[in-house]
């Protein structure tokens, strides 16, 4: 379904736009190798974990002017189709390619001090402000992990990673035209 299904139709939509996209899998020339995850309850089926990147397919189609459409699909150990978290998945690419900008997309506006209002947005932290945030109970539910992750990334070598909300129609073209304006961007250090 999503390498089938999403990715082909996003890579659709793209191509209406003028854009020159290329749908791939986390299979595909090996890009994503990802381990089984277990539990201790048991096996949870075909779920995996990245261990590994392999960006030379990525490499090849960027450099010949292609916007690369991935699908978290993994290949397992085993030769067999993993689905890996598109979050995680996200992260390991962008740390692979050593990209200056990883965009989130998500349901909401950015990080918020308090949930309930929308007007404590924090549109630049550095690592330090994002940790601290962290240990200190300000940040809940499913961005707990995307936090850390964008932690880790710029620990990895990616420039700066950004939240913001993809339900708000231009929001995308208003986070590179007013830099910093819209939802929340997480560098390693505080600008000078």
């Amino acid at each position: 379904m999503l390498s089938g299904g999403v990715n082909k139709s996003i890579v659709g939509a793209l191509k209406r736009h003028g854009i020159k996209p290329c749908g791939v899998s986390g299979r595909d020339a090996g890009l994503i190798s990802a381990k089984r995850k277990r539990i201790i309850a048991g096996d949870i089926g075909y779920v995996g974990e990245v261990d590994s990147i392999n960006p030379s397919i990525l490499n090849l189609l960027l450099e010949n002017d292609y916007t690369p459409v991935i699908s978290p699909v993994s290949m397992g150990e085993e030769g067999e189709a993993l689905n890996v978290n598109a979050d995680d998945a996200a992260f390991a690419i962008a740390e692979a390619l050593k990209v200056d900008t990883l965009v989130f997309l998500t349901d909401v506006d950015g990080i918020l001090l308090d949930v309930d209002n929308d007007k404590t947005i924090v549109n630049v932290l550095d690592k330090e402000k994002a940790t601290s945030l962290l240990e200190n109970g300000f940040i809940g539910g499913g961005m707990i992990p995307k936090l850390k992750n964008c932690i880790n990334s710029i620990d990895n070598g990616v420039s700066e990673v950004a939240i913001i909300n993809g339900g708000v129609k231009y929001n995308l073209v208003s986070y590179f035209i007013t830099k910093n304006k819209v939802g929340t961007t997480i560098r390693k250090e505080k600008d000078e």
